[in-house]
Protein backbone atom coordinates (compact mmCIF):
# COMPACT_ATOMS: atom_id res chain seq x y z
CA UNK A 1 0.00 0.00 0.00
CA UNK A 2 2.69 2.30 0.83
CA UNK A 3 4.69 1.63 -2.50
CA UNK A 4 1.34 2.31 -4.09
CA UNK A 5 0.57 5.36 -3.13
CA UNK A 6 4.27 6.14 -3.05
CA UNK A 7 3.86 5.96 -7.04
CA UNK A 8 1.18 7.63 -7.04
CA UNK A 9 2.67 10.80 -5.33
CA UNK A 10 5.57 10.58 -7.52
CA UNK A 11 3.53 10.51 -10.44
CA UNK A 12 1.75 13.56 -9.12
CA UNK A 13 4.35 15.82 -8.27
CA UNK A 14 6.10 15.03 -11.83
CA UNK A 15 2.88 15.67 -13.67
CA UNK A 16 2.58 19.15 -12.06
CA UNK A 17 6.04 20.13 -12.69
CA UNK A 18 5.50 19.26 -16.30
CA UNK A 19 2.48 21.57 -16.56
CA UNK A 20 4.48 24.17 -14.70
CA UNK A 21 7.48 23.69 -17.13
CA UNK A 22 4.75 24.09 -20.29
CA UNK A 23 3.20 27.37 -18.69
CA UNK A 24 6.56 28.76 -18.74
CA UNK A 25 7.04 31.76 -21.25
CA UNK A 26 8.77 30.31 -24.62
CA UNK A 27 8.59 33.50 -26.49
CA UNK A 28 7.96 37.01 -27.14
CA UNK A 29 4.62 37.54 -28.68
CA UNK A 30 4.69 41.70 -28.50
CA UNK A 31 5.95 44.88 -26.95
CA UNK A 32 3.58 47.81 -25.59
CA UNK A 33 5.37 51.40 -24.98
CA UNK A 34 3.97 53.94 -23.11
CA UNK A 35 5.18 57.40 -22.72
CA UNK A 36 4.26 58.80 -19.07
CA UNK A 37 5.24 62.37 -17.61
CA UNK A 38 8.89 61.60 -17.41
CA UNK A 39 9.37 57.92 -18.07
CA UNK A 40 8.88 55.53 -20.85
CA UNK A 41 7.71 52.34 -20.26
CA UNK A 42 8.34 49.46 -22.57
CA UNK A 43 6.50 45.53 -21.79
CA UNK A 44 7.73 43.02 -23.46
CA UNK A 45 4.61 40.37 -23.64
CA UNK A 46 5.25 36.67 -23.85
CA UNK A 47 2.99 33.64 -23.70
CA UNK A 48 3.71 32.77 -20.60
CA UNK A 49 5.28 33.65 -17.12
CA UNK A 50 8.90 35.30 -17.37
CA UNK A 51 11.05 33.94 -14.39
CA UNK A 52 14.50 34.25 -15.25
CA UNK A 53 16.06 37.28 -16.97
CA UNK A 54 19.38 39.46 -16.78
CA UNK A 55 20.10 42.66 -17.51
CA UNK A 56 23.10 45.05 -17.46
CA UNK A 57 24.09 48.76 -19.49
CA UNK A 58 26.83 49.15 -22.15
CA UNK A 59 28.67 51.84 -23.32
CA UNK A 60 30.32 53.23 -26.51
CA UNK A 61 27.20 53.77 -27.52
CA UNK A 62 25.45 53.65 -24.64
CA UNK A 63 22.45 51.06 -24.37
CA UNK A 64 20.62 48.70 -21.82
CA UNK A 65 20.55 45.00 -22.41
CA UNK A 66 18.59 42.28 -21.40
CA UNK A 67 18.98 38.98 -21.80
CA UNK A 68 16.04 36.16 -21.46
CA UNK A 69 16.51 32.21 -22.21
CA UNK A 70 13.00 32.44 -24.75
CA UNK A 71 13.39 30.32 -27.96
CA UNK A 72 11.48 33.32 -30.57
CA UNK A 73 10.50 36.66 -30.94
CA UNK A 74 7.24 37.65 -33.10
CA UNK A 75 8.05 41.31 -32.77
CA UNK A 76 10.65 43.15 -35.46
CA UNK A 77 14.05 43.02 -34.95
CA UNK A 78 14.59 46.45 -34.92
CA UNK A 79 11.29 47.90 -33.75
CA UNK A 80 11.25 52.51 -33.13
CA UNK A 81 10.22 53.27 -30.23
CA UNK A 82 9.51 56.54 -31.63
CA UNK A 83 11.74 58.96 -29.21
CA UNK A 84 14.21 60.98 -28.74
CA UNK A 85 15.95 59.59 -25.87
CA UNK A 86 15.33 55.91 -26.50
CA UNK A 87 14.96 55.95 -30.29
CA UNK A 88 14.95 51.92 -31.04
CA UNK A 89 14.15 48.32 -29.16
CA UNK A 90 16.15 46.18 -31.33
CA UNK A 91 16.76 41.66 -30.46
CA UNK A 92 18.69 39.13 -31.70
CA UNK A 93 19.74 35.72 -30.56
CA UNK A 94 22.74 35.57 -28.16
CA UNK A 95 24.58 32.42 -26.80
CA UNK A 96 20.98 30.79 -27.21
CA UNK A 97 19.27 33.27 -25.68
CA UNK A 98 17.25 35.97 -26.54
CA UNK A 99 19.13 39.49 -26.51
CA UNK A 100 17.19 43.01 -26.26
CA UNK A 101 19.11 46.35 -26.74
CA UNK A 102 17.27 49.35 -25.86
CA UNK A 103 19.77 52.65 -27.82
CA UNK A 104 20.12 55.78 -26.00
CA UNK A 105 21.26 58.98 -26.93
CA UNK A 106 22.48 59.77 -23.58
CA UNK A 107 26.24 59.87 -22.81
CA UNK A 108 24.85 57.49 -19.85
CA UNK A 109 22.00 55.24 -18.62
CA UNK A 110 20.11 57.22 -16.13
CA UNK A 111 18.49 54.82 -13.12
CA UNK A 112 16.00 52.26 -14.61
CA UNK A 113 13.41 49.63 -13.18
CA UNK A 114 12.45 46.39 -14.62
CA UNK A 115 10.58 43.25 -13.36
CA UNK A 116 8.30 40.24 -14.56
CA UNK A 117 4.93 40.41 -13.75
CA UNK A 118 2.81 37.90 -14.97
CA UNK A 119 3.36 37.38 -18.44
CA UNK A 120 5.05 40.45 -19.00
CA UNK A 121 8.33 42.13 -18.67
CA UNK A 122 7.91 45.95 -17.65
CA UNK A 123 10.86 48.21 -18.27
CA UNK A 124 10.99 51.89 -17.24
CA UNK A 125 13.32 54.23 -18.22
CA UNK A 126 13.84 57.60 -17.29
CA UNK A 127 13.09 60.60 -20.17
CA UNK A 128 15.68 63.25 -18.75
CA UNK A 129 17.17 64.79 -22.14
CA UNK A 130 20.84 64.60 -23.32
CA UNK A 131 22.15 67.85 -22.31
CA UNK A 132 23.15 69.10 -26.11
CA UNK A 133 26.53 71.38 -26.65
CA UNK A 134 26.49 75.07 -26.61
CA UNK A 135 26.82 76.40 -30.17
CA UNK A 136 29.48 79.40 -30.38
CA UNK A 137 28.91 82.02 -32.50
CA UNK A 138 32.08 83.52 -33.78
CA UNK A 139 30.44 86.74 -35.78
CA UNK A 140 28.12 88.64 -36.96
CA UNK A 141 28.01 89.90 -40.51
CA UNK A 142 25.95 92.63 -42.65
CA UNK A 143 26.34 92.78 -46.49
CA UNK A 144 25.08 94.21 -49.49
CA UNK A 145 24.55 91.46 -51.93
CA UNK A 146 22.62 93.71 -54.72
CA UNK A 147 21.33 97.32 -54.91
CA UNK A 148 18.12 96.54 -53.07
CA UNK A 149 19.24 93.05 -51.38
CA UNK A 150 21.29 92.97 -47.96
CA UNK A 151 21.75 89.86 -46.06
CA UNK A 152 22.81 89.10 -42.40
CA UNK A 153 25.57 86.59 -42.20
CA UNK A 154 25.96 85.00 -38.46
CA UNK A 155 29.03 82.32 -38.34
CA UNK A 156 29.19 79.71 -35.87
CA UNK A 157 30.78 76.65 -35.05
CA UNK A 158 28.03 74.36 -35.30
CA UNK A 159 24.57 74.26 -36.88
CA UNK A 160 22.28 76.78 -35.56
CA UNK A 161 18.71 76.21 -33.61
CA UNK A 162 17.17 79.52 -34.38
CA UNK A 163 13.04 80.80 -34.38
CA UNK A 164 12.14 83.51 -36.50
CA UNK A 165 8.94 86.25 -35.25
CA UNK A 166 7.17 89.58 -36.30
CA UNK A 167 6.80 90.92 -32.67
CA UNK A 168 5.71 94.58 -34.44
CA UNK A 169 5.09 95.82 -37.97
CA UNK A 170 8.59 96.26 -40.01
CA UNK A 171 10.18 93.89 -37.12
CA UNK A 172 11.73 90.98 -37.03
CA UNK A 173 12.55 88.90 -34.61
CA UNK A 174 15.74 86.38 -35.04
CA UNK A 175 16.09 84.04 -31.60
CA UNK A 176 19.12 81.74 -31.58
CA UNK A 177 18.82 78.97 -29.14
CA UNK A 178 21.50 76.97 -26.85
CA UNK A 179 23.90 79.27 -28.35
CA UNK A 180 26.96 81.13 -26.34
CA UNK A 181 27.98 84.20 -28.03
CA UNK A 182 30.66 87.11 -26.33
CA UNK A 183 29.71 90.05 -25.33
CA UNK A 184 31.71 91.59 -27.57
CA UNK A 185 28.74 91.19 -30.47
CA UNK A 186 26.27 92.29 -28.34
CA UNK A 187 26.46 95.52 -30.38
CA UNK A 188 24.69 97.02 -32.69
CA UNK A 189 25.24 96.50 -36.83
CA UNK A 190 25.81 99.81 -38.74
CA UNK A 191 22.93 99.57 -41.52
CA UNK A 192 22.90 103.67 -42.86
CA UNK A 193 25.31 103.24 -45.63
CA UNK A 194 23.16 100.66 -46.79
CA UNK A 195 20.34 101.37 -49.48
CA UNK A 196 17.73 98.54 -48.23
CA UNK A 197 15.81 99.47 -45.96
CA UNK A 198 16.93 97.93 -42.83
CA UNK A 199 17.18 100.68 -40.38
CA UNK A 200 18.47 98.16 -37.18
CA UNK A 201 20.01 94.83 -36.83
CA UNK A 202 20.17 94.52 -32.57
CA UNK A 203 21.84 91.69 -31.18
CA UNK A 204 21.25 91.21 -27.12
CA UNK A 205 20.95 88.55 -24.84
CA UNK A 206 17.60 87.44 -24.15
CA UNK A 207 19.10 84.62 -20.83
CA UNK A 208 21.91 82.82 -20.66
CA UNK A 209 21.66 80.50 -23.60
CA UNK A 210 19.45 82.77 -26.04
CA UNK A 211 20.40 85.13 -28.37
CA UNK A 212 17.96 88.03 -29.76
CA UNK A 213 18.73 89.77 -33.31
CA UNK A 214 16.15 92.39 -33.45
CA UNK A 215 15.80 93.37 -37.27
CA UNK A 216 13.92 96.59 -38.15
Amino acid sequence: MKKFMYFIICFYLIGFGQILASEKATFIKEVQVESQAKKLKIELVANGPISDYLFFTLTKPPRLTIDIPLTDCKIPRIYPLNNPVYPRLRWGSFKGKLRFVIDSNLKQIPPYKIFAQDNKLEILLSLKKPSLPLIAVKAIDFEQISPQKCRLVITSEGKLQYEVSHPKLHTILLQLNNVKMPSYLLRELETKHFPCGIEQILPYSISKNKVGIKIK
